[in-house]
């Protein structure tokens, strides 16, 4: 009479020992697909990062050029306040993706802890553009109440 099984009971299957790849993490291994693909975003990261330093020069200048005017006789604008912050945001969120890119790079050169600094730098630019997106949205309803407000008086 054969033994009675338990349907309850987990799977039992050998497991196939796992293949060799690229580059390894203390005990993580990862494939050479994986490592193509972070080594492909780090590339990608520092080419963005180079874009976003460009348009906060670009910001940068505008500003300057709005306080210049504003000190040789010209009316002071007020936006040259808001373009400054928005110039710091993206140099802060350039500077910290092109860290994220060079931190995995190293991170595959086996160079230390680098990946997980990188992952969090790349975390601080998601939360960055995350909270630049409220902003964005609430500034929209902001202003489509005032112009509704406005559009409401007129005869």
């Amino acid at each position: 009479m054969a033994e009675p099984q338990n349907p309850y009971a987990p799977p039992r299957a050998e497991l196939a020992a796992p293949t060799p790849t690229a580059a390894s993490f203390g005990e993580r291994r990862v494939s050479e697909q994986t490592v193509a693909m972070v080594s492909s975003a780090a590339k990608w990261m520092r080419v963005v990062s180079t874009f976003f330093y460009v348009f906060g020069g670009f910001a940068v200048l505008g500003t300057l050029g709005m306080l210049l005017m504003g000190l040789f006789g010209g009316m002071f604008s007020a936006s040259a306040i808001p373009m400054a912050l928005m110039a710091t945001v993206v140099i802060l969120g350039a500077t910290w993706l092109r860290r994220a890119a060079g931190h995995f790079e190293q991170g595959l050169r086996q160079e230390g802890p680098s990946l997980a600094a990188g992952f969090r730098n790349l975390r601080s630019v998601f939360v960055l553009a995350s909270v630049l997106g409220v902003l964005n949205v609430a500034s929209s309803l902001i202003w489509l109440v005032y112009l509704g407000s406005n559009l409401s008086r007129m005869p």
